[in-house]
């Protein structure tokens, strides 16, 4: 069956196996349209639809024929009749239709009507029907166009707001609250000048085709977001630092000061906006900022600080704000013309009652007023000045301000009311509470919203350095350094690059950042300094059973006081690992300064305590994911020994993970993190692989760890494809083993010398190997069970005839394996994992030397080691499957060879990356192929594919995609065929493998063929 392809969006169309189909007459091919989308429909619906000018008998005959028009066009199983009532379409039929697809994604919806240009003369009803589904689809495309306005504006996506903003304004082109959204959206994202032009843009159109103006309302906004963009399009200085990725929030403080209020979550426009966030985040600046915008908007700003040094002193911020006050009222009566009368003795009467006030030392003259007078005075004072003008208040760090200040502030917000008088505020996070407090009868009010400033993201301190320090734009890692190093933090961000500005490229801390960070440490008891002294040697987040070790004298109970004491200061935070609790420092900036202000004695005896106790644990628990914390530790007490050898463990099980397909792993990595899995510090090894080759001695410690590392490398250059010095490692591995007497690293070398042949089939080197290997590890076993192990290889039947499951110790006359105990045990364990290991490889030379029964009874052999051996060794068990598969494959049944190839994927489809995996993908893909299931083929390579790319193996990925190119060329989709043999092409010509060199041998053949074809009908096209 043809796949067929409907277009109902835009111009209708359908194509079939690559041809366009043309229907005969129009009803039949609007009937196949109407059943596409309702995908079953009755007879007497259609007859109604698109015959109902004609009698019944006369639209029965013409349904009749418009059914065989369509089956005949596009074949006999498109449809479904029922009887005499109903057609549908068939579900298992090929067909597609972008109506489907576009209503499951969403985005094959813009921009195209449906059934574009397609008219039936005199069909009212099928008009009828044609525009219903397009006023359907109009309003789903608004509400998919605004859900995704809505993440868009989540996201500061620009680009993503104009292009579902103009989807809307298509629709609605005359939408004024559609305008005033998307404007006030554009402006929040910092796109001021898209929001001005959207402006201008309906401006225009109501002129031309209204003579209408935009409302007064939306006139407002504009001149807000024009002033906004004033504001802040010039350049500024470093001390302008914090508006740089402030955008929404300054967007927020411009709206807050508007006439309306703009747009708040509160019950109604507010009062009073306080701006809180941590020490350095920028608070005051962004005042200052607000303070600009207000008197670009014409408001009257009245600025002061509070200090805590000044709390007890009341009304002492006012001292500021009553100067300016006097300033302001002098300037007003000097700007006042003659003839005025009431107006200047009002004036002169506010002058001289300040000039009191303000005479002489100002403690003294608040002593001698009394608060009523004070409060009347400033309410004269500010009932005079907002006849003409709004007035903004603007107070930093108000948590410090009196009582006494804060009565009259509150007093008057609730006299003069946000028409007159709006309050601009910042206070610290960590007294916040207090703050709210102060401002509690504004709050019960509603009419307090709180704007917190977080750290700036990593996206934002980018975008200051391009600014600030634009050599380093393209300086990634240097980047993401200074962000580590500031944690995005405003002032911190802005010492470093004023350091770096200075001095060139540095993480040094400045000398003002020192200071800031020891006021802040200042206030701290003797136990808190101890317990951040303890946190400061962790790389990351520490928990309470490691800070109870370090500080043996701190029962738990008060340990968790303090640490919530330094939460409270914000100087920690608490993390969720899970259900583990750890804490970590809110600054890496202040982490440094503790940890480098404590004794280096006293750091390295917290360093050999962790390191001692994270070894332990490793040991215990086998958890690969404490090596990274043994080595951190042990390499910052200096003992680079013991960091060495962790740091090679844990390369070697890394690396076996992900070079090996069928590893067998003796650390549990089941809690480490995807990404780590996936990609392999390869600079790590080669830094630390120049390390060990560099250093001094002949101890057998150095010479094993030379060792260890000589095989890494030499297995990750093998598995990638870089034979040579790959080689050569392993033949120096080889060397040290024996020199050591160290068999089971002689054996681990000679395994990559047969992955080495089996990559490059160079089948005298594995059947070498396999054979020196075999001897070796069987030395471990007892003479009878090894003489049984090959009478039973040699002499049992050539198909077993057993299924998949059926591959247990002592099933099918396989020998059985005795069981020790101890010491014993263990080492007959080892000998018995290598045994099965080089046994499994033997099955594959057998394989590949056309001695199937000697492999199958091999494979079937070294299985049942394996699962002798215990769950861990599923990945062995499953590896000896998938060969016995590929043993019915070479015999031609590819069916029983699918069921090897399932029961193996079933073994390791739920373990931690097996690589093994995308070859069994790949393997259970091309029996399928060979049974004629194409689908089910495709659906197995694609899979390997994703699998084998996802975990970076080259590895057979070669041979996927030259079987892929095959698959696509008997599909009859050369394009497709090309596209994955060129790419196969460059990864066989780095592994070399000859198996894969005949299939893409093979490919290029047939599309060369195919090209032949299609220039010869090109030229018959020209001739004609």
């Amino acid at each position: 069956m043809k796949e067929i392809s409907v277009h109902l969006l835009g111009n209708p169309e359908i194509w079939a196996g690559g041809e366009k189909i043309s229907f005969p007459y129009k009803k039949a091919e609007a009937f196949f349209y109407y059943l596409c989308v309702k995908k079953k429909v009755s007879r007497e619906e259609v007859i109604c639809l698109l015959w109902g000018d004609e009698d019944e008998t006369t639209g029965k005959k013409k349904l009749r024929d418009a059914v065989y028009q369509v089956k005949r066009l596009l074949g006999k199983e498109v449809l479904f009749t029922w009887g005499h009532t109903e057609i549908a379409l068939n579900p298992e039929f090929p067909l597609k239709t972008d109506w489907d697809e576009a209503s499951e994604n969403g985005e094959g919806l813009w921009g195209a009507g449906f059934l574009e240009h397609f008219y039936i003369k005199n069909c009212y009803e099928f008009e009828e029907w044609t525009q219903e589904v397009r006023r359907r689809l109009s309003e789903k495309q608004a509400q998919l166009a605004r859900e995704r306005l809505k993440e868009a504006a989540g996201r500061n996506d620009a680009a993503m707001l104009q292009k579902y903003g103009n989807i809307l304004l298509s629709g609605d082109p005359y939408n004024e609250e559609l305008y005033f959204e998307l404007m006030n959206l554009y402006a929040q994202s910092g796109s001021y000048t898209m929001a001005i032009r959207l402006y201008s843009d309906l401006q225009k159109l109501l002129l031309e085709e209204l003579d209408e103006k935009p409302s007064r309302r939306l006139t407002e906004l504009f001149h807000r977001i024009y002033t906004m963009k004033e504001a802040v399009s010039c350049e500024g200085a470093m001390a302008e630092l914090p508006f740089v990725g402030r955008k929404r929030e300054l967007y927020r403080v411009n709206s807050f000061l508007a006439e309306e209020g703009g747009e708040t979550d509160a019950a109604g426009p507010v009062g009073c906006l306080a701006v809180s966030g941590e020490n350095g985040s920028g608070k005051t600046a962004f005042l200052e900022q607000g303070a600009r915008l207000a008197a670009g908007n014409g408001m009257i700003v009245l600025k002061s600080s509070c200090y805590k040094q000044g709390e007890e002193f009341y009304l002492s911020p006012w001292n500021d704000i009553f100067q300016e006050l006097y300033q302001l009222v002098a300037k007003d009566g000097e700007a006042k013309e003659e003839g005025e009368a009431g107006g200047e003795s009002r004036r002169e009467e506010l002058k001289r009652n300040l000039s009191c006030f303000l005479n002489g030392s100002g403690g003294e003259e608040v002593s001698r007023m009394t608060y009523p007078m004070v409060e009347k005075l400033a309410l004269d004072l500010l009932e005079f000045l907002t006849e003409k003008s709004r007035i903004l208040l603007v107070f930093d760090d108000i948590q410090w301000m009196d009582s006494m200040s804060c009565q009259l502030l509150n007093r008057l917000l609730h006299l003069l009311g946000r028409e007159k008088l709006l309050l601009l505020c910042s206070m610290s996070r960590e007294e916040e509470a207090r703050a709210m407090g102060a401002l509690e009868p504004v709050l019960l009010r509603d009419g307090v919203e709180i704007l917190r400033l977080s750290p700036f993201t990593r996206e934002e301190t980018d975008e200051l350095i391009r600014k600030y320090l634009p050599e380093l734009s393209g300086e990634e890692e240097k980047k993401a350094e200074i962000y580590r190093a500031t944690d995005g933090n405003a002032f911190f961000l802005k010492e470093l690059l004023n350091l770096i500005r200075e001095k060139g490229y540095t993480l040094e801390k400045s000398r003002r950042t020192n200071y800031v960070i020891q006021a802040r440490l200042s206030g701290l008891s003797a136990r808190e300094r101890d317990v951040l002294g303890a946190m400061s040697v962790f790389p990351e987040k520490a928990g309470v059973e490691e800070l109870e070790l370090l500080l043996p004298d701190t029962d738990r109970l008060s340990l968790l006081r303090v640490l919530e004491s330094l939460q409270e200061r914000f100087l920690i935070r608490e993390v969720l690992v899970g259900w583990n609790v750890h804490y970590q420092f809110v600054h890496r900036v202040f982490q440094e300064y503790v940890c480098e202000r404590q004794s280096n004695g006293k750091r390295m005896l917290y360093h050999q305590m962790l390191a001692a106790c994270y070894e332990e644990a490793a040991a215990q628990n086998r958890r690969a994911a404490l090596l990274p914390l043994v080595i951190y530790h042990y390499e910052h007490c200096h003992n680079q020994i013991k960091a060495c050898q962790y740091r090679i463990e844990w390369l070697k099980e890394y690396y076996t993970l992900i070079n090996e397909n069928f590893p067998v792993l003796h650390w549990s990595l089941s809690d480490l993190d995807e990404s780590l899995r996936v990609t392999p510090p390869a600079d790590e090894m080669i830094r630390l692989a120049g390390e060990l080759v560099g250093l001094e001695g002949n101890t057998e410690e150095i010479r094993r760890m030379k060792l260890e590392m000589n095989y890494i490398r030499g297995r990750y250059d093998i598995a990638h494809g870089n034979y040579s010095q790959g080689l050569s490692h392993i033949e120096e591995g080889i060397r040290l083993s024996r020199e050591l007497s160290d068999q089971r690293m002689l054996l681990s070398c000679y395994k990559q010398q047969i992955f080495y042949g089996i990559q490059v089939e160079d089948l005298e080197r594995v059947e070498t190997y396999t054979e020196i290997g075999l001897s070796l590890a069987a030395e471990g076993l007892d003479r009878e069970e090894r003489l049984s192990a090959e009478q039973w290889i040699e002499q049992g039947p050539s198909d077993t005839g057993q299924s998949p499951e059926d591959v247990s110790p002592g099933k099918g006359g396989m020998p059985g394996w005795a069981k020790g105990t101890g010491t014993e045990e263990k080492r007959r364990r080892e000998c018995l994992e290598e045994f099965g290991t080089f046994l499994r490889l033997r099955g594959w030379y057998n394989l590949h030397t056309g001695q199937y029964g000697r492999a199958e009874r091999a494979l079937r052999l070294a299985g049942a080691v394996f699962e002798g051996l215990g769950n861990e060794y599923g990945a062995g068990q499953a590896a000896c499957l998938n060969y016995i598969g590929d043993v019915y494959r070479l015999r031609g049944q590819p069916d029983r060879a699918v069921s090897f190839y399932k029961e193996a994927i079933g073994l390791v489809e739920k373990e931690p990356v097996i690589i093994g995996l995308g070859q069994f993908y790949a393997n259970t893909g091309q029996a399928l192929y060979q049974s004629g299931d194409k689908e089910g083929a495709e659906q197995y390579l694609k899979m390997a594919v994703s699998y084998l790319r996802k975990n970076g193996c080259i590895w057979g990925l070669e041979r996927v995609e030259a079987c892929l190119a095959l698959l696509f060329l008997e599909q009859g989709d050369p394009e497709r065929a090309k596209e994955h043999y060129r790419t196969g092409r460059e990864l066989s010509d780095k592994i070399r493998n000859p198996q894969t060199r005949k299939i893409l041998e093979t490919v290029g053949l047939r599309l060369k063929e195919e090209e032949k074809k299609t220039e010869g009908k090109e030229g018959k096209k020209t001739a004609l």
